[in-house]
Protein backbone atom coordinates (compact mmCIF):
# COMPACT_ATOMS: atom_id res chain seq x y z
CA UNK A 1 0.00 0.00 0.00
CA UNK A 2 1.47 3.35 -0.98
CA UNK A 3 1.57 6.19 1.52
CA UNK A 4 2.02 9.93 1.44
CA UNK A 5 3.84 10.27 4.79
CA UNK A 6 6.86 11.99 3.28
CA UNK A 7 5.16 15.08 1.88
CA UNK A 8 6.84 18.42 1.32
CA UNK A 9 4.93 20.07 4.16
CA UNK A 10 5.93 17.30 6.57
CA UNK A 11 9.62 17.69 5.68
CA UNK A 12 9.31 21.42 6.24
CA UNK A 13 7.65 20.95 9.63
CA UNK A 14 10.31 18.49 10.82
CA UNK A 15 13.22 20.71 9.74
CA UNK A 16 11.76 23.76 11.49
CA UNK A 17 10.97 21.83 14.67
CA UNK A 18 14.53 20.52 14.74
CA UNK A 19 15.83 24.11 14.79
CA UNK A 20 13.29 24.91 17.51
CA UNK A 21 14.28 21.89 19.61
CA UNK A 22 18.01 22.55 19.42
CA UNK A 23 17.62 26.37 19.71
CA UNK A 24 19.89 26.76 16.69
CA UNK A 25 19.96 29.29 13.90
CA UNK A 26 19.81 28.58 10.19
CA UNK A 27 18.14 29.28 6.87
CA UNK A 28 15.44 26.94 5.57
CA UNK A 29 15.34 27.54 1.83
CA UNK A 30 12.68 26.23 -0.54
CA UNK A 31 12.86 26.39 -4.34
CA UNK A 32 10.44 25.31 -7.04
CA UNK A 33 11.23 26.46 -10.55
CA UNK A 34 11.96 30.18 -10.41
CA UNK A 35 10.21 30.67 -7.07
CA UNK A 36 12.51 30.95 -4.06
CA UNK A 37 11.47 31.40 -0.43
CA UNK A 38 13.40 31.24 2.80
CA UNK A 39 12.77 31.25 6.52
CA UNK A 40 15.54 32.73 8.66
CA UNK A 41 15.73 31.21 12.15
CA UNK A 42 17.76 32.61 15.05
CA UNK A 43 18.09 30.77 18.39
CA UNK A 44 15.20 28.47 17.46
CA UNK A 45 12.80 31.34 16.68
CA UNK A 46 11.75 32.73 13.31
CA UNK A 47 13.53 36.04 12.73
CA UNK A 48 11.94 36.84 9.35
CA UNK A 49 10.87 35.31 6.04
CA UNK A 50 11.56 36.29 2.43
CA UNK A 51 10.17 35.38 -0.98
CA UNK A 52 10.70 36.40 -4.59
CA UNK A 53 6.99 35.83 -5.35
CA UNK A 54 5.65 39.37 -6.05
CA UNK A 55 2.53 38.97 -3.90
CA UNK A 56 4.74 38.02 -0.93
CA UNK A 57 7.02 41.08 -1.07
CA UNK A 58 6.79 42.99 2.20
CA UNK A 59 5.42 46.16 0.61
CA UNK A 60 2.59 44.27 -1.11
CA UNK A 61 1.81 42.43 2.12
CA UNK A 62 1.47 45.80 3.87
CA UNK A 63 -0.98 46.82 1.14
CA UNK A 64 -2.99 43.60 1.62
CA UNK A 65 -3.48 44.30 5.34
CA UNK A 66 -4.37 47.98 4.74
CA UNK A 67 -1.28 49.48 6.33
CA UNK A 68 -0.03 50.92 3.05
CA UNK A 69 -1.70 52.49 0.03
CA UNK A 70 -1.00 50.84 -3.32
CA UNK A 71 0.19 54.11 -4.86
CA UNK A 72 3.23 54.02 -2.53
CA UNK A 73 4.62 50.92 -4.26
CA UNK A 74 6.19 52.87 -7.12
CA UNK A 75 8.26 55.03 -4.76
CA UNK A 76 9.38 52.02 -2.74
CA UNK A 77 10.40 50.18 -5.91
CA UNK A 78 12.46 53.18 -7.08
CA UNK A 79 14.37 53.28 -3.78
CA UNK A 80 15.06 49.55 -3.92
CA UNK A 81 16.63 50.05 -7.36
CA UNK A 82 19.06 52.38 -5.60
CA UNK A 83 20.19 49.35 -3.53
CA UNK A 84 18.09 50.06 -0.45
CA UNK A 85 16.62 47.03 1.32
CA UNK A 86 12.85 46.62 1.33
CA UNK A 87 12.77 47.71 4.99
CA UNK A 88 14.81 50.83 4.34
CA UNK A 89 12.79 51.72 1.24
CA UNK A 90 9.44 51.34 3.04
CA UNK A 91 10.55 53.45 6.00
CA UNK A 92 12.04 56.13 3.72
CA UNK A 93 9.12 56.36 1.26
CA UNK A 94 6.22 56.20 3.73
CA UNK A 95 5.13 57.41 7.14
CA UNK A 96 5.12 53.89 8.54
CA UNK A 97 7.10 53.18 11.68
CA UNK A 98 9.01 50.13 12.82
CA UNK A 99 5.93 48.79 14.62
CA UNK A 100 3.94 48.79 11.36
CA UNK A 101 6.85 47.22 9.53
CA UNK A 102 7.03 44.41 12.08
CA UNK A 103 3.28 43.82 11.86
CA UNK A 104 3.57 43.43 8.10
CA UNK A 105 6.58 41.15 8.48
CA UNK A 106 4.61 38.83 10.78
CA UNK A 107 1.83 38.56 8.23
CA UNK A 108 4.46 38.02 5.51
CA UNK A 109 6.04 35.16 7.49
CA UNK A 110 2.67 33.47 8.00
CA UNK A 111 1.77 33.98 4.33
CA UNK A 112 5.05 32.48 3.11
CA UNK A 113 4.97 29.48 5.45
CA UNK A 114 1.32 28.82 4.63
CA UNK A 115 2.05 28.91 0.89
CA UNK A 116 4.94 26.48 1.34
CA UNK A 117 2.61 24.02 3.05
CA UNK A 118 0.52 24.03 -0.12
CA UNK A 119 3.47 22.88 -2.24
CA UNK A 120 3.37 19.30 -3.45
CA UNK A 121 7.08 19.21 -4.25
CA UNK A 122 10.19 21.35 -4.30
CA UNK A 123 13.82 21.50 -3.25
CA UNK A 124 14.06 22.01 0.51
CA UNK A 125 17.35 22.54 2.33
CA UNK A 126 18.51 23.88 5.68
CA UNK A 127 21.75 25.85 5.86
CA UNK A 128 23.51 26.31 9.17
CA UNK A 129 24.90 29.81 9.53
CA UNK A 130 26.42 31.78 12.36
CA UNK A 131 26.29 35.02 10.36
CA UNK A 132 22.60 35.35 9.60
CA UNK A 133 21.42 38.41 7.74
CA UNK A 134 19.77 41.01 9.96
CA UNK A 135 16.77 43.21 9.34
CA UNK A 136 15.31 46.26 11.03
CA UNK A 137 13.50 43.82 13.35
CA UNK A 138 13.70 40.31 14.76
CA UNK A 139 10.24 38.76 14.91
CA UNK A 140 11.25 36.03 17.39
CA UNK A 141 8.16 34.00 16.46
CA UNK A 142 7.89 30.56 18.16
CA UNK A 143 8.05 27.95 15.40
CA UNK A 144 5.52 25.38 16.76
CA UNK A 145 2.82 28.05 17.08
CA UNK A 146 3.68 29.49 13.66
CA UNK A 147 3.50 26.07 12.01
CA UNK A 148 0.04 25.35 13.41
CA UNK A 149 -1.23 28.80 12.38
CA UNK A 150 0.15 28.28 8.86
CA UNK A 151 -1.46 24.83 8.59
CA UNK A 152 -4.83 26.29 9.59
CA UNK A 153 -4.58 28.93 6.90
CA UNK A 154 -3.39 26.49 4.23
CA UNK A 155 -6.13 23.98 5.08
CA UNK A 156 -8.83 26.60 4.59
CA UNK A 157 -7.80 27.16 0.96
CA UNK A 158 -8.88 25.17 -2.06
CA UNK A 159 -7.82 23.30 -4.05
CA UNK A 160 -5.88 21.25 -1.51
CA UNK A 161 -2.38 19.91 -2.29
CA UNK A 162 -2.56 17.05 -4.79
CA UNK A 163 -0.82 14.72 -2.31
CA UNK A 164 -4.00 14.83 -0.24
CA UNK A 165 -6.58 15.24 -2.99
CA UNK A 166 -9.12 13.83 -3.03
CA UNK A 167 -9.55 13.53 0.74
CA UNK A 168 -10.79 9.94 0.60
CA UNK A 169 -9.46 6.49 1.38
CA UNK A 170 -7.56 5.64 4.54
CA UNK A 171 -5.55 7.84 6.89
CA UNK A 172 -3.28 6.63 9.68
CA UNK A 173 -1.00 8.02 12.39
CA UNK A 174 2.50 8.91 11.15
CA UNK A 175 5.02 7.29 13.46
CA UNK A 176 8.23 8.80 12.03
CA UNK A 177 9.48 11.70 14.20
CA UNK A 178 6.29 11.32 16.24
CA UNK A 179 7.70 12.67 19.51
CA UNK A 180 9.06 15.78 17.78
CA UNK A 181 5.67 16.50 16.23
CA UNK A 182 3.73 16.02 19.47
CA UNK A 183 4.94 19.41 20.75
CA UNK A 184 2.77 21.17 18.17
CA UNK A 185 0.16 23.24 20.10
CA UNK A 186 -3.08 21.88 18.67
CA UNK A 187 -6.36 23.39 19.82
CA UNK A 188 -9.13 21.28 21.35
CA UNK A 189 -10.82 20.41 18.05
CA UNK A 190 -7.52 19.44 16.40
CA UNK A 191 -6.46 17.36 19.41
CA UNK A 192 -9.81 15.57 19.37
CA UNK A 193 -9.43 14.78 15.66
CA UNK A 194 -5.88 13.52 16.25
CA UNK A 195 -6.99 11.27 19.11
CA UNK A 196 -9.54 9.65 16.76
CA UNK A 197 -6.77 8.53 14.36
CA UNK A 198 -4.78 6.20 16.58
CA UNK A 199 -5.03 3.45 13.96
CA UNK A 200 -5.86 3.42 10.22
CA UNK A 201 -9.36 4.72 9.59
CA UNK A 202 -11.39 5.47 6.49
CA UNK A 203 -12.01 9.18 5.93
CA UNK A 204 -15.72 8.68 5.31
CA UNK A 205 -16.05 6.95 8.71
CA UNK A 206 -14.02 9.59 10.53
CA UNK A 207 -15.57 12.82 9.26
CA UNK A 208 -19.03 12.28 10.82
CA UNK A 209 -17.34 11.96 14.24
CA UNK A 210 -15.66 15.36 14.00
CA UNK A 211 -18.13 18.06 14.99
CA UNK A 212 -16.63 21.46 15.78
CA UNK A 213 -17.73 25.06 15.67
CA UNK A 214 -14.25 26.29 14.75
CA UNK A 215 -13.62 24.36 11.53
CA UNK A 216 -15.03 21.92 8.99
CA UNK A 217 -14.16 18.24 9.65
CA UNK A 218 -12.25 18.13 6.32
CA UNK A 219 -10.14 21.12 7.39
CA UNK A 220 -9.26 19.51 10.74
CA UNK A 221 -8.00 16.39 8.97
CA UNK A 222 -6.11 18.43 6.38
CA UNK A 223 -4.37 20.45 9.10
CA UNK A 224 -3.07 17.23 10.68
CA UNK A 225 -1.93 15.97 7.26
CA UNK A 226 -0.08 19.22 6.48
CA UNK A 227 1.70 19.10 9.85
CA UNK A 228 2.69 15.47 9.28
CA UNK A 229 0.93 14.12 12.37
CA UNK A 230 -1.03 11.72 10.18
CA UNK A 231 -0.51 10.30 6.70
CA UNK A 232 -2.76 9.46 3.79
CA UNK A 233 -2.58 5.92 2.55
CA UNK A 234 -3.76 4.58 -0.78
CA UNK A 235 -7.05 6.15 -1.90
CA UNK A 236 -10.35 4.39 -1.52
CA UNK A 237 -10.77 1.75 -4.22
CA UNK A 238 -12.96 2.36 -7.21
CA UNK A 239 -16.29 0.46 -7.25
CA UNK A 240 -15.26 -3.15 -6.89
CA UNK A 241 -15.58 -5.56 -9.79
CA UNK A 242 -18.05 -8.39 -9.46
CA UNK A 243 -15.50 -10.80 -8.08
CA UNK A 244 -14.82 -8.64 -5.01
CA UNK A 245 -18.30 -7.20 -4.48
CA UNK A 246 -19.04 -9.49 -1.55
CA UNK A 247 -15.93 -8.33 0.32
CA UNK A 248 -16.89 -4.65 -0.11
CA UNK A 249 -20.46 -5.41 0.97
CA UNK A 250 -19.17 -7.09 4.12
CA UNK A 251 -17.22 -4.00 5.08
CA UNK A 252 -20.22 -1.77 4.36
CA UNK A 253 -22.45 -4.10 6.38
CA UNK A 254 -20.18 -3.68 9.41
CA UNK A 255 -20.18 0.09 8.98
CA UNK A 256 -24.00 0.22 8.90
CA UNK A 257 -24.17 -1.97 12.01
CA UNK A 258 -21.83 0.42 13.83
CA UNK A 259 -23.83 3.49 12.79
CA UNK A 260 -27.12 1.85 13.86
CA UNK A 261 -25.62 0.94 17.22
CA UNK A 262 -24.35 4.49 17.73
CA UNK A 263 -27.57 6.16 16.63
CA UNK A 264 -29.77 3.88 18.74
CA UNK A 265 -28.83 5.73 21.95
CA UNK A 266 -28.17 9.16 20.42
CA UNK A 267 -30.34 12.23 20.43
CA UNK A 268 -31.20 14.20 17.27
CA UNK A 269 -28.22 16.54 17.65
CA UNK A 270 -25.81 13.62 17.99
CA UNK A 271 -27.28 11.79 14.98
CA UNK A 272 -26.78 14.83 12.75
CA UNK A 273 -23.37 15.48 14.32
CA UNK A 274 -24.04 19.10 15.23
CA UNK A 275 -23.78 21.08 18.49
CA UNK A 276 -27.00 22.10 20.27
CA UNK A 277 -26.57 25.75 19.30
CA UNK A 278 -26.27 25.08 15.55
CA UNK A 279 -28.37 27.31 13.33
CA UNK A 280 -30.90 26.15 10.72
CA UNK A 281 -28.47 26.16 7.80
CA UNK A 282 -26.08 23.88 9.66
CA UNK A 283 -28.94 21.50 10.46
CA UNK A 284 -29.77 21.28 6.74
CA UNK A 285 -26.12 20.85 5.71
CA UNK A 286 -25.66 18.03 8.20
CA UNK A 287 -28.82 16.28 7.01
CA UNK A 288 -27.91 16.55 3.31
CA UNK A 289 -24.42 15.24 4.01
CA UNK A 290 -25.78 12.14 5.76
CA UNK A 291 -28.51 11.69 3.16
CA UNK A 292 -25.89 11.48 0.40
CA UNK A 293 -24.17 8.64 2.27
CA UNK A 294 -27.09 6.62 3.57
CA UNK A 295 -30.09 7.18 1.28
CA UNK A 296 -31.62 3.74 0.55
CA UNK A 297 -31.52 4.40 -3.20
CA UNK A 298 -27.75 3.99 -3.04
CA UNK A 299 -28.10 0.35 -2.02
CA UNK A 300 -30.55 -0.99 -4.59
CA UNK A 301 -28.03 -2.74 -6.86
CA UNK A 302 -27.76 -6.53 -6.91
CA UNK A 303 -24.40 -6.51 -5.16
CA UNK A 304 -26.15 -5.44 -1.92
CA UNK A 305 -28.20 -7.99 0.01
CA UNK A 306 -31.78 -7.43 1.13
CA UNK A 307 -30.55 -7.41 4.74
CA UNK A 308 -28.08 -4.63 3.99
CA UNK A 309 -30.78 -2.58 2.24
CA UNK A 310 -32.99 -2.95 5.31
CA UNK A 311 -30.20 -1.67 7.53
CA UNK A 312 -29.69 1.34 5.26
CA UNK A 313 -33.42 2.08 5.36
CA UNK A 314 -33.46 1.87 9.18
CA UNK A 315 -30.44 4.15 9.40
CA UNK A 316 -31.95 6.68 7.03
CA UNK A 317 -35.18 6.64 9.04
CA UNK A 318 -33.21 7.70 12.12
CA UNK A 319 -31.50 10.48 10.14
CA UNK A 320 -34.75 11.83 8.70
CA UNK A 321 -36.39 11.58 12.12
CA UNK A 322 -33.63 13.68 13.66
CA UNK A 323 -33.94 16.23 10.88
CA UNK A 324 -37.72 16.42 11.31
CA UNK A 325 -37.26 17.26 14.98
CA UNK A 326 -34.74 20.03 14.35
CA UNK A 327 -35.60 21.60 10.98
CA UNK A 328 -38.60 23.56 12.25
CA UNK A 329 -38.22 26.04 15.12
CA UNK A 330 -41.45 24.99 16.81
CA UNK A 331 -40.69 21.26 16.69
CA UNK A 332 -37.12 21.94 17.78
CA UNK A 333 -38.28 23.92 20.83
CA UNK A 334 -40.65 21.12 21.79
CA UNK A 335 -37.86 18.56 21.34
CA UNK A 336 -35.49 20.61 23.49
CA UNK A 337 -38.06 20.66 26.28
CA UNK A 338 -38.44 16.89 25.93
CA UNK A 339 -34.69 16.43 26.31
CA UNK A 340 -34.68 18.69 29.36
CA UNK A 341 -37.35 16.49 30.91
CA UNK A 342 -35.80 13.13 30.06
CA UNK A 343 -32.09 13.94 30.24
CA UNK A 344 -29.22 12.17 28.48
CA UNK A 345 -26.12 10.42 29.76
CA UNK A 346 -23.62 11.73 27.24
CA UNK A 347 -25.03 14.76 25.48
CA UNK A 348 -27.53 16.84 27.19
CA UNK A 349 -30.24 19.35 26.95
CA UNK A 350 -29.63 21.72 24.14
CA UNK A 351 -30.84 25.28 24.46
CA UNK A 352 -31.69 26.30 27.97
CA UNK A 353 -34.25 29.07 28.32
CA UNK A 354 -33.43 32.10 30.44
CA UNK A 355 -36.24 31.39 32.91
CA UNK A 356 -35.02 29.33 35.84
CA UNK A 357 -31.39 29.64 34.75
CA UNK A 358 -30.16 30.52 38.24
CA UNK A 359 -32.01 27.56 39.77
CA UNK A 360 -30.48 25.30 37.14
CA UNK A 361 -26.98 26.56 37.93
CA UNK A 362 -27.49 26.12 41.68
CA UNK A 363 -28.89 22.62 41.23
CA UNK A 364 -26.05 21.66 38.92
CA UNK A 365 -23.40 22.92 41.34
CA UNK A 366 -25.04 21.12 44.27
CA UNK A 367 -25.08 17.86 42.30
CA UNK A 368 -21.46 18.44 41.30
CA UNK A 369 -20.27 18.96 44.86
CA UNK A 370 -22.10 15.83 46.01
CA UNK A 371 -20.68 13.80 43.13
CA UNK A 372 -17.18 15.11 43.70
CA UNK A 373 -17.41 14.10 47.38
CA UNK A 374 -18.47 10.57 46.45
CA UNK A 375 -15.66 10.41 43.89
CA UNK A 376 -13.11 11.36 46.55
CA UNK A 377 -14.38 8.47 48.71
CA UNK A 378 -13.94 6.02 45.84
CA UNK A 379 -17.70 5.48 45.40
CA UNK A 380 -17.46 5.89 41.65
CA UNK A 381 -20.85 4.52 40.51
CA UNK A 382 -22.73 6.71 42.97
CA UNK A 383 -20.53 9.65 42.01
CA UNK A 384 -21.34 9.09 38.34
CA UNK A 385 -25.07 9.26 39.08
CA UNK A 386 -24.74 12.66 40.74
CA UNK A 387 -22.30 13.98 38.15
CA UNK A 388 -24.56 12.82 35.33
CA UNK A 389 -27.27 15.02 36.83
CA UNK A 390 -25.11 18.16 36.82
CA UNK A 391 -23.98 17.46 33.22
CA UNK A 392 -27.62 17.14 32.18
CA UNK A 393 -28.41 20.51 33.78
CA UNK A 394 -25.27 22.31 32.52
CA UNK A 395 -23.72 20.40 29.59
CA UNK A 396 -21.14 23.04 28.63
CA UNK A 397 -19.20 23.09 31.92
CA UNK A 398 -15.86 21.36 31.34
CA UNK A 399 -15.17 20.37 34.97
CA UNK A 400 -18.55 18.60 35.19
CA UNK A 401 -17.68 16.57 32.10
CA UNK A 402 -14.19 15.83 33.41
CA UNK A 403 -15.30 14.42 36.76
CA UNK A 404 -18.14 12.44 35.17
CA UNK A 405 -15.74 10.91 32.66
CA UNK A 406 -13.19 10.12 35.39
CA UNK A 407 -15.88 8.40 37.51
CA UNK A 408 -17.29 6.42 34.58
CA UNK A 409 -13.78 5.27 33.62
CA UNK A 410 -13.64 3.19 36.82
CA UNK A 411 -16.50 0.97 35.65
CA UNK A 412 -15.80 -1.24 32.59
CA UNK A 413 -19.47 -1.00 31.58
CA UNK A 414 -19.41 2.79 31.26
CA UNK A 415 -15.98 3.36 29.73
CA UNK A 416 -17.37 4.26 26.32
CA UNK A 417 -19.43 7.01 27.94
CA UNK A 418 -16.34 8.01 29.92
CA UNK A 419 -14.37 8.51 26.71
CA UNK A 420 -17.10 10.71 25.23
CA UNK A 421 -17.33 12.89 28.33
CA UNK A 422 -13.57 13.32 28.62
CA UNK A 423 -13.33 14.25 24.93
CA UNK A 424 -16.12 16.77 25.49
CA UNK A 425 -14.26 18.18 28.51
CA UNK A 426 -11.20 18.68 26.31
CA UNK A 427 -13.30 20.33 23.62
CA UNK A 428 -14.73 22.76 26.20
CA UNK A 429 -11.40 23.48 27.90
CA UNK A 430 -8.45 22.31 25.81
CA UNK A 431 -5.90 23.71 28.30
CA UNK A 432 -7.01 21.51 31.21
CA UNK A 433 -4.20 18.97 31.33
CA UNK A 434 -5.94 16.61 33.79
CA UNK A 435 -8.60 15.83 31.18
CA UNK A 436 -5.88 14.52 28.84
CA UNK A 437 -4.37 12.62 31.78
CA UNK A 438 -7.70 10.97 32.64
CA UNK A 439 -8.30 10.07 28.99
CA UNK A 440 -4.81 8.57 28.77
CA UNK A 441 -5.44 6.47 31.87
CA UNK A 442 -8.70 5.25 30.35
CA UNK A 443 -6.92 4.21 27.16
CA UNK A 444 -4.30 2.36 29.24
CA UNK A 445 -7.05 0.42 31.01
CA UNK A 446 -8.48 -0.82 27.70
CA UNK A 447 -5.09 -1.65 26.19
CA UNK A 448 -4.76 1.32 23.80
CA UNK A 449 -1.17 2.19 24.69
CA UNK A 450 -0.43 4.47 21.73
CA UNK A 451 -3.56 6.52 22.32
CA UNK A 452 -2.65 6.76 26.00
CA UNK A 453 0.85 7.96 25.14
CA UNK A 454 -0.52 10.70 22.88
CA UNK A 455 -2.83 11.95 25.65
CA UNK A 456 -0.03 12.02 28.24
CA UNK A 457 2.09 14.10 25.86
CA UNK A 458 -0.84 16.49 25.41
CA UNK A 459 -1.20 16.74 29.20
CA UNK A 460 2.46 17.74 29.47
CA UNK A 461 2.11 20.21 26.62
CA UNK A 462 -0.49 22.18 28.59
CA UNK A 463 1.16 21.60 31.98
CA UNK A 464 4.86 20.67 31.83
CA UNK A 465 4.73 20.11 35.62
CA UNK A 466 2.11 17.35 35.37
CA UNK A 467 4.06 14.82 37.43
CA UNK A 468 1.60 11.95 36.95
CA UNK A 469 1.65 12.23 33.15
CA UNK A 470 5.45 12.26 33.21
CA UNK A 471 5.51 9.23 35.54
CA UNK A 472 3.14 7.21 33.35
CA UNK A 473 5.11 8.04 30.20
CA UNK A 474 8.30 6.93 31.96
CA UNK A 475 6.65 3.70 33.06
CA UNK A 476 5.42 3.02 29.52
CA UNK A 477 8.92 3.62 28.17
CA UNK A 478 10.42 1.26 30.76
CA UNK A 479 7.82 -1.40 29.97
CA UNK A 480 8.61 -1.13 26.26
CA UNK A 481 12.34 -1.55 26.86
CA UNK A 482 11.62 -4.51 29.14
CA UNK A 483 9.49 -6.20 26.51
CA UNK A 484 12.25 -5.71 23.91
CA UNK A 485 14.78 -7.23 26.29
Amino acid sequence: MSTESNTFSRKLTIQLLELHRTRRGGIVRAERGKVKKQLVVRDGLLAFAESNAPEEHLARVLVSIDLLERKALAGIGALMKERKTSDEAILAATKLGLHDLEKGAREQALMILSSLMEWDSGDLRTYASEQLARRQYDLAMPLPELLVAAARRAASKRPMPSAFSPLTGTIAPAMENRNDLLILPLDGDEALAFSCIESPVKVESLLPLLTAESAKPEDLVLRLLLLGLIKKESPAPEPAPESTASEGSGELDQHLDEMLRRFASANAYQILGIPPGADGSRVKDAYHSLAKKYHPDRFQSKEHSAELRTKAENLFTLVTGAYARLEDEASRTAYDKELLRKGSSTESSPRESSGGKLDSENSAEAAFQAGRGLYAKGEFDQAAEKLRECVWLKPEVARYRYYLGAAQAENPKTRKDAEQNLLKAIELDHAHSDSYLALGRLYLKVGMARRAEAQFHLALRWNPQNVEAERLLGKMSTDKEGSRG
